[in-house]
């Protein structure tokens, strides 16, 4: 949940249409509309291929894609190319849709013991929640501070949540239960 959130998806939800305000002054609040629409239509189209690729598959395509899409709004912003940069945003918004924003609200339970799923629930939200408001909160300083850099940061963070979830989340497709989940993790290593 804290890598959903930080690697940057509010920053374009809450400030799309101040990032493309000084591009777009009379289309940006009908752009950023659209990418909001586009955000609920690929999630909705994603949610039909969950249990045929797996979690982990379009999870890490998810954050792979966001990172160089967040690394090509970074260079839209810094170099004024507004071609770039909405075609970054919707690559941004399009793959976090289709796996960084549905799966981890799917896999907290999914990799939990039944004794506790509904605890880990409620911890992974209100981590969420927490993160969402740092987010919120750091975006409009940072930005102030390095500008379009700051997005190099968020690529950053897409690029070390695709490493820490290749090397530490098991698959869940096809599990019915947490053993299933995690018999092939030895405890003994």
């Amino acid at each position: 949940m804290l890598g959903q959130q930080f690697a940057g998806i509010n920053s374009i939800i809450f400030y799309g249409v101040k990032i493309l305000n000084g591009m777009f002054p009379e289309a940006s609040i009908l752009i950023n509309c659209m990418v909001s629409v586009s955000n609920m239509v690929i999630t909705l189209i994603a949610s039909l291929f969950l249990d045929r690729l797996g979690r982990i598959p379009l999870l890490l395509t998810s954050l792979g894609l966001m990172g160089f899409a967040s690394v090509g709004l970074s260079v839209g912003v810094l170099f004024d190319n507004s071609a770039l940069t909405v075609l970054s945003i919707f690559s941004y918004v399009g793959s976090f849709a289709i796996g960084c924003g549905p799966i981890p609200f799917l896999y907290v339970s999914e990799v939990s013991q039944i004794e506790v799923k509904d605890l880990a629930q409620s911890w992974a939200t209100d981590c969420n929640w927490a993160s969402v408001f740092v987010i919120g909160s750091i975006f409009p300083p940072l930005n102030a501070w390095i500008g379009g850099y700051t997005y190099f940061l968020f690529a950053g963070v897409c690029f070390l949540f695709f490493a820490y979830a290749k090397v530490s989340f098991p698959e869940t497709k096809g599990k019915q239960t947490y053993a299933d989940v995690w018999k092939h993790y030895d405890r003994d290593d």
